[in-house]
């Protein structure tokens, strides 16, 4: 069992060592399979710079829910929106859909060493619902045990690979807060854990995409541990947690 001072020390570390949103390692899901489009019209690239940084979920015509990790650099500082864009309507991080600017960038105002590792970005433009861009409910109440989840991201199936260009998707099961903990020592309540099968789960960089069940976004993902698609269970952020704060931003 990992305890949870030292899991949390090491969270430490890793936020740290990492000096801006651009340095965290942008991956895909291990193991997953091509998307095709229309499949995922809710996700987004979170683009900084003009660069692909993670997923963004959208939840409405202007807003989508990411990371904080993804968009807070330097230990506090939000990016600036201006810096920041997303890639709607297209299963191709690198062409297609269309590139929308950011007026906001809310992320949470307690979040450290990914906890509280959610934010809210708001588009400069209302989108319209069509094939190939969509919105998801957010779930207000936490999935039961074993519940299958859909995951979907962009990047590499391994740490340090290369960005693929192409939607992958995967699913997983939820496990308890108490298996979190045996597992992981990350057992908190404002955490989902999810374990996928032997290869397959998030890579760092899935950051910002969605635990997905009956058309209803469970989590936004978070971290994983050690290298990609591991036995342990990868920790998403729990939304039902944070219904009221999505609500206010």
């Amino acid at each position: 069992m990992v305890s949870k001072i030292v899991l949390v020390a090491l969270l430490a570390f890793v936020a740290t060592a990492v000096a801006s949103p651009l340095s965290f390692i942008q991956g895909r899901i291990a193991g997953g399979n091509d998307g095709n489009s229309g499949d995922v019209p809710y996700l987004a690239s979170l683009r900084i710079d003009d660069v692909h940084v993670g997923s963004c979920t959208l939840y409405a015509g202007a807003k989508c829910l990411t990371s904080a990790h993804l968009v807070i650099e330097h230990g506090k500082t939000t990016v600036a929106p201006g810096r920041v864009s997303v890639r709607v309507g297209s299963v191709n991080i690198y062409a297609g859909g269309k590139i929308v600017g950011v007026s906001k960038v809310s992320a949470h105002e307690e979040y450290g060493n990914f906890i509280n590792d959610i934010a809210v970005i708001t588009l400069s433009e209302t989108l319209v619902k069509g094939d190939k861009i969509g919105f998801i409910k957010v779930a207000t109440e936490e999935p039961a045990q074993d519940t299958e989840i859909k995951i979907a991201g962009w990047g590499s199936t391994e740490i340090g690979g290369a960005n693929s260009y192409r939607l992958q998707k995967g699913t997983g099961k939820t496990i308890t807060h108490q298996d979190c903990e045996e597992s992981i020592g990350f057992g908190y309540e404002h955490v989902l854990c999810v374990a996928s099968p032997a290869g397959q789960g998030i890579c760092n960089g899935d950051a910002g995409a969605p635990a997905v069940a009956n058309d209803e976004a469970y989590g936004i993902a978070s971290f994983s541990i050690g290298t990609c698609a591991t036995e342990f269970p990868d920790v998403y952020t729990n939304l039902a947690s944070y219904s009221k704060w999505i609500s206010e931003q």
